[in-house]
């Protein structure tokens, strides 16, 4: 049941709670907002393509007396005319729960939420946030459309890209009419760029501060240095390099191996600690490497216990390549590293 008296928030997810940022960027902050926020309550709403079963809803998100969970179906992104299905199922739960605001992560889930407050046809005005992340469909084509293949499919994805730069046009740009419209954007660059290549309303665009890691005190980030490297077998004295993410193609994961494996050649003190989801596809790059297997550790760790396995490290590597879609970003990475006090080796993108 809902509280008549708060303050009620809808956050809109069009990436899915299985996401690997949802924890730290999506999750963490709503709680802590719950937290400060006494007469706040939200409703999270998560666009899944797969509906989710009760128990694995509770194992991404506690339970928590006020923050409710709607898990919506949605077809796979092909067009407009795919996310008009997911606007009219928003409009339907937008016209039965209280709503004062609806936060949107990224143009996707923007372009939904503002067809639906328009459908739903509410009494009361309602705040719209559209969270800016990143570029959509520069991220398509960065992963698509920059190498030679075949005639139709690369015609296909050519089309995907189309559709997504409509949508990003048709929520940041003028198109987008809804009145009491805020435009999150996570760094300045990103601000520049919407404001240049969508004709955004620079009125309308604030910068994403309440996802920023706290900068953590040093005597607690030396408690976990010490206690993970004996957990962990790591040397007192080893310089440790650290990469925590995924193994994907704009995150140069094999450039940050060779990196670190050149490093180890010159110093065998040196050691790589890899967070990541993708174990294998990190362990078969360090094999192409004579290191041994003293030197490197690779292991998946709890979002929760992030923080303590980064405190590990002398140095966090946060290398990308030239591209459009890593000078408007904000890697949530460098974030982390700098709320440790970590030196961060970079490539200058």
């Amino acid at each position: 049941m809902y509280n008549p008296a708060n303050q009620q928030l809808v956050v809109v997810l069009y990436d899915g709670i299985a996401n690997a940022v949802f924890q730290s960027l999506v999750l963490a902050p709503l709680l802590e907002r719950l937290a400060v926020e006494r007469d706040l309550e939200i409703t999270l709403v998560s666009f899944e393509t797969q509906l989710l079963p009760a128990h694995k809803i509770l194992q991404a998100i506690p339970a928590h007396d006020k923050l409710h969970v709607v898990i919506l179906k949605r077809l796979p992104f092909i067009g407009k005319s795919s996310l008009w299905l997911s606007a009219l199922k928003l409009q339907r739960l937008l016209k039965v729960i209280p709503v004062h605001e609806i936060v949107a992560r990224g143009p996707l889930a923007g372009w939904v939420a503002a067809r639906s407050i328009t459908m739903a046809k509410k009494s009361c005005p309602i705040k719209l946030v559209v969270q800016a992340r990143g570029l959509c469909a520069e991220e398509y084509r960065y992963v698509y459309l920059r190498q030679k293949g075949k005639l139709l499919p690369r015609f296909l994805h050519r089309m995907m890209y189309h559709a997504l730069e409509w949508v990003e046009k048709s929520v940041y740009g003028p198109k987008n009419t809804y009145t009491d419209l805020t435009i999150e954007a996570v760094s300045p660059a990103l601000t520049t760029y919407l404001i240049e290549h969508f004709k955004a309303d620079p009125a309308k665009i604030v910068l994403a501060t309440h996802d920023l890691p706290k900068k953590i005190e040093q005597e607690k980030v030396m408690e976990w240095r010490k206690n993970t490297r004996k957990r962990l077998g790591i040397s007192a004295d080893a310089y440790v390099y650290c990469y925590s993410g995924s193994y994907k193609l704009w995150q140069c994961a094999q450039e940050t191996v060779d990196f670190f494996a050149e490093q180890y050649h010159k110093d065998s003190k040196s050691f790589l600690l890899v967070l990541s989801q993708d174990k294998q596809p990190f362990l078969d790059a360090i094999a192409k490497h004579n290191i041994p297997a003293a030197s490197y550790c690779v292991m998946t760790v709890a979002p929760q216990h992030l923080m303590e396995h980064l405190a590990a490290a002398d140095v966090g590597l946060l290398f990308r390549e030239k591209d459009i879609i890593n000078w408007v970003s904000r890697p949530t990475k460098m974030l982390e590293y700098q709320a440790l006090g970590i030196k961060i080796i970079h490539n200058g993108t």
